[in-house]
């Protein structure tokens, strides 16, 4: 396992120790800085379709994005990428009431899933998010593996 802090400090997180790892922020067309972390074996891959396993992990001012349900909301492919899903906007992740959306029928052939965790941290002022890819169903191993992830996020 690896410990990654993103680059502008804000989190850190445990990634498997056989992922490349990308710690650098992005920005939005509104002009909004995410801090992230976004880890796969096959990086290039994982960045461009919706069937390589891997996880991203965000910080975002809750001020650009709302909610964590509103958050998931911006962050959900829609149908045209994902055929099935289900949301639980009631999902208790450990530190906060959160949303837990599981998105089945993903990528090449309807193959793949996607699991996305997020939670509002309202003393800091961001909402945290976790989005997880790979092989489907969501409801199995690739949501063991988001809740993991998640349970290792920490200020940095």
């Amino acid at each position: 396992m690896q410990t990654v802090t993103d680059s502008t400090g804000a989190f850190s997180v445990i990634l498997p120790s056989s992922f490349a790892v990308d710690a650098e922020p992005f920005t939005n067309d509104a002009g909004v800085v995410f801090a992230q972390v976004s880890g796969s074996e096959n990086l290039a891959a994982y960045n461009e379709d919706n069937d390589t396993f891997g996880v991203t992990v965000l910080v975002a001012p809750a001020s650009a994005v709302g909610t964590a349900q509103q958050f998931a909301e911006l962050l959900d492919p829609g149908p045209e990428v994902c055929a099935d899903g289900s949301v639980d906007n009631t999902y208790d992740t450990g530190i906060g009431e959160g949303t837990l959306l599981l998105l089945d029928g993903c990528g090449t052939g309807g193959g793949f899933a996607k699991v996305l965790v997020s939670v509002s941290l309202p003393a800091q002022g961001v909402v945290l998010v976790v989005v997880a890819q790979g092989t489907g169903p969501a409801d199995d191993v690739l949501r063991e593996f988001a809740e993991a992830i998640f349970a290792t996020v920490s200020a940095a």
